[in-house]
């Protein structure tokens, strides 16, 4: 989801479908996916 500030206050400007992380694990030296997958396994527990 893209969201930016306007005068009236946040704008969605746009939400993909589907989400890509292929090179933000190489660019960040972070497992997004992971984190995420693992947060949610933590709240459902």
């Amino acid at each position: 989801m893209d969201v930016m500030e306007s005068k009236d206050g946040y704008l969605v400007h746009e939400i993909n479908g589907t989400t890509e992380f292929k090179n933000t694990v190489a660019q960040t030296g972070v497992d997004i996916p992971g984190a995420i997958v693992d947060y949610a396994l933590s709240v459902i527990k």
